[in-house]
Parts: C-alpha cells; structure tokens; sequence
C-alpha cells in the first residue's frame, strides 16, 4: 500500500532559525513566520529523517524512504515577497556526511532516493523573505503526484478504475502523519485535529467530504469503504455512517 505523508511545523521550534524570529501558531495549524533580517542562503526550518540526541532530543520528522524510488514534495505556504524562499533537499550516507545537496526554484519537487542515501532533509531555505505562512509540507512518490490534491483538511487520490472509495477519517497527532492509499479505487483522506472534535466546523466538514465522496464515486458502485486512522472518538465515524446512509451508499469496513 502507498502512503502519503504530510509534515507540519514543530511547535519546540528546535528545527527552526529562530534569531529575531517572531514566530506565531494557528489553531488551524498554519505557522506565521517573520524574520526580515536573517541572511540569505540560512534554512528557515529543516525536517529530517534521523533524529538526534545531541543537546536535546529531536525525534525524526521525515518517513524512511525506499532506496531507488522517486518521491514529489511540496511546500504549501504563502510568501512575501513572492520567490523569496526556496527548497533544498539533502541526502545522507550513513555516517550522517552529505551525498548530494539538490535545490529547487519553487517549494515543489521530485528527487530519488538514491542507492547510496541512509538519510535525508527537506529544508525551506531563505533569500529575502519578510513573512512566511507555513501550512504543510506533502510528500509521496512520484508515481502518486500525478493522481493526488491536498486541499486541507482533504487529500484526495483519484483512480480511473470501478473499485469502490476509500475514505480514511484521520486525526491528527504531532507533526508528523502517514496516511494510507489504496491500491485501486480512489481514497480521500480527511486528516483533522483533536482540536476540531469540540468545533462546530465538524459536521459541515464532514458534509464538505460526503460531497467530495459523491463527486467522484462511480455512478454504478454505491460503496465506501471506511477506514480509521489514529486515536478517534467513535463519534466521527458514526456521524460519517449516518451520512452515508443518508445518501444510500453501503459502507464496507
């Protein structure tokens, strides 16, 4: 089975350039960064698939990679000024020496995970930034690039086959999350926080998903297949159930 991964921003700030740095979290979980007066060619925030123990613990942010694949990365944030930060990507031997050091223009790319990589990082690097608004980074192989759409709090996988949908209810804890993608039929992964659970926006979310479920399930297959993800209430899936049956779709565990 793939996964997708979606990465967000650590709240410790151990990963993060935080000389003059105002640095404020929203409840949503978008990151508003400002640090007018960091140098240029610096990593604003650097994920990494190896942990450390030096100083202080940092536990790893990034998945372990399959050697010789190909993965797509994103960065969703929004910039001010426009084209003032960009992507570094970094691969590691074993040793923790680097391999090779790959920059990007934009925030989105593809790399390989090369025979001879341990490890790697992701890094969003600084030019000449003023504001940063982080939401997410995403990452999965290339193969799925093509197929999927992060539209927060959804992220959406579409297939051309009959097989029935795959929805996962995921709720999110850390900043770390690996969401499961079926191997045939589309998925739709609804990736909340423990936060949401108490907010009215939840049943209209929850609505926002059946409608995506509807738009793109198949007309001659009116089956789900429900999965869930993380430590839940069993109320989000039995408020998902009963919209399902609202709509008359048989819901397959």
């Amino acid at each position: 089975m793939q996964m997708v991964h979606v990465m967000h921003w650590e709240r410790a700030l151990k990963q993060a350039y935080n000389y003059g740095a105002q640095v404020t979290f929203e409840r949503d979980g978008r990151v508003n960064y400002h640090a007018p007066m960091m140098p240029s060619g610096l990593p604003i925030y650097t994920w990494s698939s190896k942990g450390t123990t030096k100083g202080y613990l940092v536990p790893p942010q990034l998945p372990l990679l399959q050697r010789g694949q190909t993965y797509a990365f994103d960065m969703q944030a929004d910039v001010l000024p426009a084209n003032s930060v960009y992507a570094m990507v970094e691969l590691l031997d074993a040793a923790g020496n680097s391999l090779e050091q790959l920059t990007y223009q934009s925030l989105s790319g593809t790399f390989e995970m090369t025979d001879s990589a341990y490890d790697y990082r992701i890094c969003l690097m600084n030019t000449n930034h003023d504001r940063v608004v982080f939401k997410r980074l995403v990452l999965m192989p290339v193969a799925l690039k093509a197929q999927a759409t992060v539209d927060a709090p959804f992220v959406t996988v579409t297939k051309t086959n009959q097989a029935p949908i795959t929805v996962v209810l995921a709720q999110q804890s850390g900043t770390t999350a690996n969401f499961p993608v079926a191997s045939e039929g589309p998925t739709i992964i609804y990736h909340f926080s423990s936060d949401m659970l108490h907010r009215p926006e939840m049943l209209p979310e929850l609505q926002a998903l059946m409608q995506r479920v509807l738009a793109i399930q198949p007309k001659t297959a009116r089956r789900v297949s429900v999965l869930t993800w993380g430590n839940q209430p069993v109320s989000v899936f039995d408020t998902f159930l009963d919209l399902c049956h609202q709509h008359q779709l048989e819901v397959l565990r």
